[in-house]
């Protein structure tokens, strides 16, 4: 599969670069036209190199019908001259290709993050380049597989986060809960949340019993007193103070 890109880097110091001002000086805005259009050609097509056959020569006197076929030549024999295009390579191979194309090349998919290669007949980066980015790549990659990674909890059998906030139930414990269920109409398991709510209403049920009681004591005190005050009143013979140490 070829490395079709959809754009190259333009430097902004283009207009100031030696090798351009050369070309600009000998052949005007026609000589940077038909280079830069080769160079879109080349990221367009296969990313780092052009065949240079008659289709590529039709596409040109398509595109540019103002250059004569002898105009064009001349401007390829200037780019060659000035190393914009590789000379050796295209005698070789008829291939346009260049030591900053494949650079930029190379940059441009190591930003994407893409697998890429260079042909050995063709390559004109140095190992050192060429492999260093390579051994770049593959370091950006395992960084992004590290990030990837990061933050993954490690799945164990017994997750604390699965039995976090649960209550630690005894066999006693648990006859407790089915006999609440029983209570609460409940025919299935208790839940540690249910049990919690049973305990709490538990509470409140056994705190209002209390207090029935305490109340309907109380009232049964007065009453009895009532009467036994009746009685000892009639009796008047029955000593007051033992009245009250009976009543108490």
């Amino acid at each position: 599969m070829k490395p079709s890109l959809s754009y190259f880097p333009h430097s902004t110091n283009t207009f100031f670069e030696r090798r351009i001002r050369k070309l600009l000086l000998k052949h005007q805005a026609n000589g940077y036209l038909l280079y830069n259009y080769l160079k879109t050609e080349i990221f367009k097509l296969n990313g780092y190199y052009l065949d240079y056959d008659e289709l590529l020569y039709d596409d040109i006197s398509d595109w540019f019908k103002f250059l004569s076929k002898e105009s064009v030549g001349e401007i390829l024999n200037t780019l060659f001259e000035i190393g914009l295009f590789d000379k050796q390579i295209f005698v070789n191979q008829n291939i346009l290709t260049s030591v900053s194309i494949q650079e930029d090349f190379v940059d441009i998919m190591k930003g994407m993050r893409r697998q890429y290669y260079i042909q050995p007949e063709i390559r004109l980066l140095g190992n050192d380049y060429y492999e260093s980015s390579l051994r770049v790549k593959d370091k950006d990659e395992n960084i992004m597989k590290s990030s990837e990674d990061f933050g993954k909890l490690p799945q164990t059998k017994n997750n604390s986060s699965e039995n976090f906030g649960r209550i630690t139930q005894t066999s006693e414990d648990f006859q407790k809960m089915e006999n609440a269920s029983e209570d609460f109409g409940c025919n299935s398991e208790v839940s540690s949340k249910n049990h919690t709510n049973y305990l709490e209403r538990k509470g409140r049920k056994e705190e209002n019993e209390k207090k029935k009681l305490k109340i309907n004591k109380l009232s049964f005190s007065l009453e009895e007193k009532q009467k036994l005050l009746e009685i000892f009143l009639i009796e008047k013979n029955f000593p007051f103070d033992e009245f009250e140490k009976f009543i108490n």
